[in-house]
């Protein structure tokens, strides 16, 4: 994968990002997007000001993460918009390897990642209100 293009962050989700303003109230707790891939929806809540912990399998996917999406956000954000910071998580969820507490997010999105034994973790990994 090559690290020094933006090409690999291909539009957000549009279902996503139609709850993107209810989700950027939530800024007291990170969101943890499972599955994160290349980062696409992270990067856009990222740019909502949101914390996001970006979890994902694949290392090389996270290390150009990593690279390119702090110069990407820098790039397009309005000036004065304070943008929300990556946490990359390299790990392989499962319903054994579970690696969050309980009530560490205010939202969980996932995308193209469908694992039905994590529905029941991902709502303990929820805050009250999230």
């Amino acid at each position: 994968m090559k690290r020094d293009s933006f090409s690999q962050l291909t539009p957000p989700s549009k279902a996503l990002m139609s709850c993107a303003n209810e989700l950027s109230r939530l800024h007291s707790w990170p969101i943890l997007d499972a599955g994160c891939g290349a980062g696409r929806n992270a990067v856009a809540l990222a740019l909502t000001g949101l914390s996001v912990v970006c979890v994902d399998r694949d290392i090389d996917r996270l290390l150009a993460l990593s690279d390119i999406a702090p110069r990407y956000i820098a790039s397009i954000k309005p000036p004065r918009n304070v943008e929300g910071k990556l946490y990359p998580i390299c790990a392989d969820l499962d319903e054994l390897q579970w690696p969050f507490s309980p009530s560490q997010f205010s939202a969980i999105t996932c995308v193209h990642f469908l694992k039905i034994g994590l529905l029941d973790l991902f709502w303990s990994a929820l805050v009250v209100s999230g």
